[in-house]
């Protein structure tokens, strides 16, 4: 089960903190996280049901073939696959093995977490068959604080750490980490009067005080929370790890109030805060919008004047939500120059913030460094090469981009390069130079129908090429007849650039017979009714087509439409929801928003990194 627990502590953000810091004590906040995953080994030694007298199911021999079809999905991770599976079975013969890994399979699945009343019906089912089990009377204490059994919690929880006091801190652990899912409706007073038992009779465990801090969380009963984790502060330190889990259980329940609080608290209490420690307080600043407070912190902390490159980053991350660019470039710069790098981000804000400032040299570069740090950022990296260099209109160094990742990527084919030249070209609206390329390559490839589309495209789109277009949109409907696109496209142009409408018609009508629900197919045969003076066939069609694409050029079309036929409010109401967005301005803004959230990610978390 330990992906459970681990998939939790990525949902609260507790994996997501850069710090470089290990110290070698319990309370470390990294050692604490192996100690929860640990936890979760010891609890997986519980569901040992041969030894408690559970008969393991007589299956028939059909169900015997899905149960060895689900084992097979969840040993290699296929939760998703096996969690239907185990629950079916286990309906259907109530064996604890084959209830628990239903369990586990559907705490594991992120697909299918969600579907809390099957996950529900297992436990229950779990408690129902094996209620003396070790593992039922773990899963038991949820449950019956949700029901209203407050005693039965107490109870289970008593017998199974005075028969496992060694580990009474995995078990805390673990219920903890169950109270923290959002499978239970968290029991309300009973919450509360649990945590106030655990706190009181366990006071000797930290664990035992983590787990009470959660339940007064869970009912938002902020007094008792802010008291705990002082106690906790107090008594540990060093121990961090509490406040990380109960930020990331307040910031996914959005209680910016008692977040806020609690880090105050913290802040004013704890003498030496880890990295991980000040990044979770400048997450939080950010979080509720309190960037001035944030650059006070980050500004008054030693590792900001020691050119701790975290806090740099930190710093930049601010600087940048200011509007202060300059500085931003300048702390990361400061940052990436003493080896802080956070996988490739820093480079990569670096190379967006450079393209942004008009030095796209710079900016590929660090792009450049980016890729080669990370590869899970290489493809967008690649993106902010390419519109870089697109910044000051150098499509010889474009060219020599793609054809640098056709040889990395084994695609190093004339004709793969050629179709990726072509199609990039066409995607960032440099028609003329696209089609330069188109002119003096195609000719190799007179049969090839992708290369044939899209050159007669780039004609099209291109300046004084019309007539070409036409041409070589027909030469292309020869090569591929059953190809909407084609019809299309060529139906388009004639309505466009012609007044030929009805030989314009009588292409988009095989377009649309073709494709009938594209919405390019849609909004060109729209608009040649438009063009014949049909108004009311125009609207049928191009109002489809705008339900699901709301770009510009369709949009225009509508408007157009609308005013033909006396409908001024309507009209006015239309408006292009889809950006232009190979715009390379546009790209630019949002390579540095990607490269800040990035950058955010790395730095502070999942659930703060946004």
């Amino acid at each position: 089960m330990k992906k459970t627990i681990t998939a939790l502590m990525i949902a609260m953000g507790l994996y997501g903190c850069a710090s470089t810091a290990n110290p070698p004590n319990k309370f470390a906040t990294d050692n604490y996280q192996q100690q929860v995953v640990s936890s979760v080994d010891y609890v997986d030694g519980f569901a040992n049901f041969e030894s408690q007298n559970f008969p393991e199911a007589s299956l028939e021999a059909a169900d015997m073939t899905k149960l060895m079809q689900a084992d097979m999905a969840f040993n290699q991770g296929l939760y998703q696959l096996a969690a239907p599976m185990y629950y079916d079975l286990a309906m259907h013969y109530k064996d604890p093995r084959i209830i628990y890994k239903g369990i586990v399979a559907y705490q594991n699945s992120d697909a299918i977490r969600s579907d809390s009343t099957k996950l529900d019906s297992l436990v229950t089912l779990l408690i129902s068959v094996a209620p003396t089990s070790n593992i039922a009377k773990l899963y038991a204490i949820p449950d019956s604080l949700d029901n209203g059994s407050y005693g039965e919690a107490v109870k289970n929880l008593d017998s199974l750490i005075a028969v496992n006091k060694a580990h009474a801190g995995d078990l805390f652990l673990f219920v903890t980490t169950l109270l923290s899912t959002h499978n239970y409706a968290h029991g309300g007073a009973n919450m509360e009067k649990f945590g106030d038992y655990v706190a009181d009779k366990y006071a000797k465990y930290p664990e035992a005080l983590l787990l009470a801090s959660i339940t007064y969380n869970n009912v938002g009963n902020g007094d008792k929370l802010l008291a705990t984790l002082n106690k906790i502060n107090n008594k540990y330190p060093t121990w961090e790890f509490p406040i990380f889990w109960n930020a990331g259980l307040l910031a996914n329940a959005n209680n910016t109030d008692l977040l806020a609080k609690m880090l105050q608290q913290d802040m004013a209490n704890r003498k030496s805060p880890s990295d991980n420690m000040e990044n979770l307080y400048v997450s939080v600043f950010i979080k509720l919008n309190q960037l001035e407070q944030a650059q006070q912190y980050i500004t008054s902390s030693p590792d900001y004047h020691s050119a701790h490159g975290n806090m740099l980053v930190n710093s930049a991350v601010i600087d940048y939500k200011l509007g202060n660019s300059e500085s931003a470039i300048k702390q990361l710069e400061r940052a990436q120059s003493g080896g802080y790098d956070l996988n490739g981000t820093v480079n990569f804000a670096l190379g967006a913030l450079n393209a942004n400032n008009g030095k796209p040299q710079v900016a590929v570069e660090y792009f450049e460094s980016a890729a080669s740090a990370n590869p899970n950022i290489a493809s967008i990296a690649g993106v902010g090469i390419i519109n870089s260099y697109l910044l000051e209109s150098n499509f010889a160094g474009i060219d020599s981009y793609i054809e640098s990742i056709a040889n990395l990527s084994g695609k190093a084919a004339p004709r793969d390069i050629l179709i990726s030249k072509l199609s990039i070209y066409t995607q960032l609206r440099q028609f003329d130079y696209g089609y330069n390329v188109a002119k003096h390559d195609a000719k190799a490839y007179p049969r090839d129908k992708t290369v044939s589309y899209l050159y007669a495209s780039l004609a099209a789109l291109s300046t004084g090429h019309t007539k070409e277009a036409m041409d070589l949109y027909k030469k292309y409907i020869k090569l591929n007849p059953k190809d909407a696109a084609g019809y299309n496209d060529l139906a388009y142009l004639l309505a466009d650039k012609t007044t030929n409408y009805k030989q314009a018609l009588s292409y988009a009508q095989k377009a649309y017979k073709i494709s009938p629900k594209d919405p390019a197919v849609l909004d060109t045969l729209g608009w040649v009714y438009f063009k014949l003076g049909q108004y009311t066939k125009a609207e049928s069609y191009i109002a489809q087509s705008y339900q699901v694409f709301r770009d510009p050029e369709t949009a225009n079309h509508l408007r157009q439409v609308y005013v033909a036929e006396g409908k001024k409010d309507a009209a006015d109401k239309i408006v292009a929801t889809t950006p232009d967005v190979n715009n390379p301005a546009l790209i630019n803004k949002q390579m540095i928003e990607q490269s800040m959230l990035l950058l955010m990610y790395y730095q502070f978390g999942a659930s703060f990194g946004k």
